[in-house]
């Protein structure tokens, strides 16, 4: 009796973890180049300033997993280079030489006009592995910091990897 109510309960958490990866890899969207048939999967975003965003490149096979950031400011810095990310379980990943792309903004809203600072690089695995084993706590990018949406944060960005991962 106590086997099969062993063997129950680990098919059922089997089955909770494998249906919760699967919601948040239909949240996954594909676009198929037409010219060259490379694939790109992209994960959702919030919708708003201080977005977490993670692309899949497929290109020949080539499987290439890039992170975005960004964070609005409403001071300008001429500084166009670093990113450095702390996560919930206190690892970082530092790119300290990482280009950093700065444009003017109005946010709606009563927001004002400021400056949005946005990185897009690419992850190497290690870095992969430090993301789906702890989510961002807190980013900085240039001199500003940013803080990913708490109701985004906590689960969707590992998940959302593995997801990009088995693609």
């Amino acid at each position: 009796m106590k086997k099969s109510v062993f063997t129950f309960f680990i098919f059922f958490i089997s089955f909770i973890s494998f249906s919760q990866n699967k919601k948040y890899c239909n949240q996954i969207k594909e676009r198929i180049d037409k010219f060259d048939k490379d694939t790109l999967y992209y994960t959702p975003t919030n919708g708003a300033k201080g977005w977490v965003n993670f692309k899949k490149f497929k290109e020949n096979k080539n499987d290439k997993i890039f992170m975005y950031l960004s964070v609005f400011n409403k001071n300008l810095s001429g500084v166009e280079k670093g990113v450095d990310i702390i996560l919930v379980n206190g690892e970082r990943i530092s790119k300290p030489f990482e280009s950093v792309k700065i444009t003017s903004e109005v946010v709606s809203g009563g927001g004002g006009a400021g400056y949005l600072y946005e990185a897009f690089f690419r992850l190497d695995e290690e870095e992969i592995d430090l993301l789906i084993s702890s989510p961002i706590s807190d980013y900085r990018i240039n001199v500003f910091e940013g803080r990913p949406v708490k109701k985004y944060a906590k689960n969707f960005y590992p998940e959302y990897l593995k997801c990009l991962r088995e693609l």
